[in-house]
């Protein structure tokens, strides 16, 4: 595993470039097929607090109960993303398994997922 440092702020940066830049560094580790990005402490308080305020899913034009079936069966195996998936927001990629990639397809088909981040395994 190679880790990748995140950039450094020289000093002559005006004091807002700073801030930002402390706000939004990422670190980036790059691995055999692909790049993982890991938030910050800070970044996933931000990204939790988001989320936990809003939705995106389309709770109106769809099949409660088998969205709550699907969200039920895959919620075992991964809890994250089924707090995602239960505002509308999913993430697809190889290492995902059964259970979350066909609910996740499922979900999306159906019209209440609306955000997907994808590698190219989603292939509907």
């Amino acid at each position: 595993t190679k880790k990748v440092k995140p950039k450094k702020v020289s000093k002559s940066s005006n004091k807002q470039n700073h801030d930002e830049d402390n706000i939004t560094q990422l670190e980036v580790l790059e691995e055999e097929k692909h790049n993982q990005i890991i938030l910050s402490g800070l970044e996933q308080q931000l990204l939790d607090g988001i989320l936990d305020e809003g939705t995106l899913a389309n709770r109106h034009e769809c099949d409660r109960e088998l969205v709550d079936s699907l969200l039920e069966r895959a919620s075992s195996e991964n809890p994250r993303l089924v707090g995602y998936m239960q505002r509308g927001v999913a993430y697809h990629h190889a290492g995902l398994n059964n259970k979350g990639r066909v609910t996740i397809e499922a979900l999306f088909r159906n019209r209440y997922v609306q955000v997907v981040f994808s590698t190219a395994t989603l292939g509907m």
